[in-house]
């Protein structure tokens, strides 16, 4: 969806919103909202919620929201599915590294539609979450509690993600959260091996650690 939006920003082609709109109608059409948490949904599981708003709707919506080749009526009904989400990833959440993900999509909504009455709730709710789980699920040394250098980077991506939202939304990092994503940095830096590959250890992928720790030495300002 925001490919079809950035397609459409650059070529005004109404074709791009008409993909977008039946793309978006077929969707809100065969999944309607479930009562109860089904991790076993292939729509509504949880991490998917999630992702549709981080990585898809939210950026889609701003894309297509002042287009007038988009039909009236949908916008309205996706940001009501927005709100739905939102208020699913509130009731529900799960553990480990997937409620990292469910609580970054809880608060880019919170963040993105300010507007909604509930938008300080799922921002509290969000927040809250992720201090908690930075306390449950990252060792003294900094290291993750699942023992995977890959999933210790996309759960080190997810915690540090709160700060990024800092200045645009406003948040504040409770006191000892910057801290303890740098005791985490060191921990993936310290653990590389000599070729600057992750350590295979459990469910890791053959990954280079240097896209990473450039992108995390830039953000928090180190050497």
């Amino acid at each position: 969806l925001p490919a079809l939006g950035r397609a459409y920003q650059l070529t005004r082609d109404p074709r791009y919103a008409q993909a977008f709109a039946d793309q978006v109608e077929d969707w809100l059409r065969d999944n309607p909202l479930p009562r109860r948490k089904d991790e076993q949904h292939p729509s509504w599981r949880l991490i998917e919620a999630a992702r549709r708003l981080r990585s898809s709707w939210l950026e889609a919506f701003r894309l297509f929201v002042n287009s007038p080749d988009v039909p009236d009526a949908l916008l309205p009904r996706m940001l009501g599915s927005i709100h739905d989400h939102a208020q699913f990833l509130t009731r529900f959440h799960t553990t480990l590294n997937h409620v990292l993900v469910e609580s970054t999509g809880l608060l880019s909504a919170a963040c993105a539609l300010p507007e909604f009455m509930r938008a300080p709730v799922w921002q509290r709710v969000a927040m809250g979450r992720l201090h908690a789980e930075l306390k449950r699920q990252i060792y003294p040394d900094g290291a993750h509690a699942e023992l995977t250098p890959s999933y210790h980077l996309l759960c080190l991506e997810h915690f540090t993600f709160p700060l990024k939202l800092s200045r645009p939304c406003g948040l504040a990092a409770p006191r000892g959260y910057a801290e303890a994503l740098e005791r985490m940095i060191d921990f993936a830096v310290l653990s590389q091996r000599p070729n600057g590959m992750l350590p295979l250890l459990n469910d890791t992928n053959e990954e280079d650690l240097a896209p990473a720790a450039a992108r995390l030495a830039k953000f928090f300002a180190r050497p």
